[in-house]
C-alpha cells in the first residue's frame, strides 16, 4: 500500500517561505482520536511530542523512560529532557494504527515523527523537486 501526501508551504518568522514533509497523525487521547499535523523528520531518532499531550492522552509523563535529548548544541546548557513512552497513533490515508515510542519533552518541542518505530512500518521517499514525501506500507 503506497499513499503521498504534499509539503505544507510555510513562513519562517523572517518572511522566508520553506516546504515541511508533513503527514497529518490521529492520537488516542483521553475522550477519542485528535489529529496532529507532523514533520517527517529522517534526521530524528525518535518520534517527538510536547510535554502536555502525555497529560492529554493520559500519560503519566514521569514514569517514562528518562532520556536528556541533545540537537544542534552539545552545550549542557542546552540539554532538554524528556520521558519515552508508548503510544498508539493512527495513519488515517491507509487506515492503520501502530504503536510507537515517542518522546515527550518539556518546553516547546515540535511534533516530529522520527525513525525508530514510524519508520519500520514504511519505506520513506522525500521528493524535493516535487515537494511530496510517498510513503509506502512494508508489508511482512
Amino acid at each position: 500500500m503506497r499513499f503521498t501526501k504534499a509539503w505544507y508551504k510555510d513562513t519562517t518568522p523572517k518572511g522566508k517561505i520553506v516546504y515541511r514533509p508533513i503527514l497529518d497523525v490521529y492520537i488516542n487521547e483521553i475522550g477519542g482520536w485528535n489529529k496532529y499535523d507532523f514533520i517527517v523528520d529522517s534526521g530524528a531518532d525518535i518520534s517527538l511530542m510536547p510535554e502536555y499531550i502525555a497529560e492529554e492522552i493520559g500519560l503519566d509523563w514521569e514514569k517514562g523512560q528518562k532520556i536528556e535529548m541533545r540537537g544542534i548544541s552539545q552545550k549542557e546548557e542546552c540539554f532538554v529532557e524528556g520521558r519515552i513512552h508508548e503510544i498508539d497513533i493512527r495513519i488515517p490515508d491507509i487506515n492503520l494504527e501502530i504503536q510507537i515510542p515517542v518522546c515527550f519533552a518539556k518546553g516547546n518541542t515540535p511534533f516530529l515523527l522520527g525513525r525508530e518505530g514510524f519508520f519500520d512500518y514504511f519505506r520513506i521517499t522525500f521528493e524535493k523537486e516535487k515537494l511530496r514525501t510517498v510513503f509506502e506500507l512494508i508489508e511482512e
